[in-house]
């Protein structure tokens, strides 16, 4: 772990768990360091990581930031996040579970012709955890709008642990029951 580059958000990766910590926003990076472009400083570790914790503090994600964690089942974001970068994301193909604590949805930035790529390659079934008076606000904010499966956090659950705590009964969705974002 260590300081991101500028931006004063400081990073751990410990037993496939990557938390991000700090009070601000994330810089971008890039996808490839072709032509001096930049990639996130857990970039060459990105298979080993399960688990992406923002913690609370944490304004905004980069572009590319969490590209190609192909193994992450489990993001969690925190209350004050306020922008979601294109791409940030992307390719994280095997995540069950989200839990976004902040009550106004975090805004997507649009990626031009691309649309909205944030949580590109996510499966679109996966359970999205947030507050119970926000369930509606996200499934008509764009970014958010293409998942399907929206859970309530229990007022003043913590989630993002294991187990977020939903505010009614939810069907457990395990890696093996996901077939490219369908159930089989």
């Amino acid at each position: 772990g260590g300081t991101t580059d500028d931006d004063g958000l400081s990073w751990d990766l410990t037993n496939g768990v990557l938390t991000i910590s700090g009070t601000g926003a994330m810089r971008d990076y890039a996808a490839s360091t072709w032509g001096g472009g930049v990639r996130s400083p857990w970039y060459t570790s990105r298979t080993n990581v399960t688990k992406i914790i923002v913690n609370e503090g944490v304004t905004a994600l980069g572009t590319y930031a969490f590209s190609g964690s192909i193994n992450c089942t489990s993001i969690t974001l925190p209350a004050s996040l306020e922008n979601i970068a294109g791409y940030a994301f992307m390719n994280c193909s095997t995540v069950v579970n989200i839990v976004s604590k902040a009550i106004l949805p975090p805004v997507c930035a649009k990626s031009g012709a691309s649309g909205y790529t944030n949580f590109k390659n996510i499966p679109n079934n996966c359970i999205v955890y947030v507050p119970k008076q926000s369930v509606n606000t996200y499934k008509a904010t764009a970014g958010w709008s293409t998942f399907t499966n929206y859970q309530e956090l229990e007022e003043g659950a913590e989630g993002g642990g294991d187990s977020p705590v939903p505010a009614t009964p939810t069907i457990t969705v395990s890696k093996s029951s996901l077939n490219m974002g369908k159930f089989i």
